[in-house]
């Protein structure tokens, strides 16, 4: 007898505690319909190298009033996929990612404190870990359907410690001067995302 106070309890409470944002679950990355994506210039080719990391996952806490906070995402670097064997082995190696280092295994991205207002366009700010080193990052965020979200950032490769490169050949630079840099690979990387939430 004493269990029914308990269940009267229970079914008075408003239906709406369990759908208020407020009081919602952690919301997971849906990595079969999400993609964590990449492009680099390659001054030697004259274009651009795109790839993306196969293995990642991450969650998001949407809460009441469309306010998003603590968002996370772990991406297993030595996924990386850039369409070529030889390639992804040569970025998985010391000469660049070097994933067989535990500590650079996972690149994380962690939001920064506070919450943010999902919108139609907003900024998301956060850290990005990467080989041991830390900086700061701005994700802009575009929201394209419920639970589903484009995101873009731009990092620079030097400032996690890849830094591996070579000359570009001087002939070339002379032929292309102000239109290439100097070396091979270019610095700067352009993140890609599609994100949808698991419902």
């Amino acid at each position: 007898m004493k269990a029914l106070p308990i269940v009267a309890l229970f079914l008075s409470f408003p239906l709406t505690f369990f759908s208020d944002p407020a009081h919602a679950a952690r919301r997971m990355i849906d990595a079969k319909k999400s993609r964590v994506g990449f492009e680099i210039v390659k001054y030697k080719i004259g274009a651009t190298v795109e790839g993306n990391f196969d293995r990642f996952s991450g969650s998001v806490n949407i809460g009441k009033g469309s306010m998003m906070s603590g968002v996370t995402a772990d991406i297993a670097v030595g996924s990386i996929n850039t369409g070529k064997q030889k390639r992804d082995d040569h970025l998985r190696s010391a000469d660049f990612f070097d994933v067989e280092k535990s500590e650079n295994a996972v690149m994380k991205f962690r939001q920064g404190p506070g919450k943010v207002k999902i919108e139609d366009r907003f900024k998301l700010p956060g850290k990005l870990t990467l080989k041991g080193k830390t900086r700061d990052v701005s994700l802009d965020v575009k929201r394209v359907g419920p639970g589903r979200f484009k995101a873009l950032t731009k990092i620079n490769k030097d400032d996690f410690g890849v830094t591996w490169n070579r000359p570009l050949e001087k002939n070339l630079w002379k032929k292309f001067k102000g239109i290439v840099g100097k070396t091979v690979i270019g610095s700067e990387v352009d993140v890609r995302l599609d994100i949808v939430l698991e419902k």
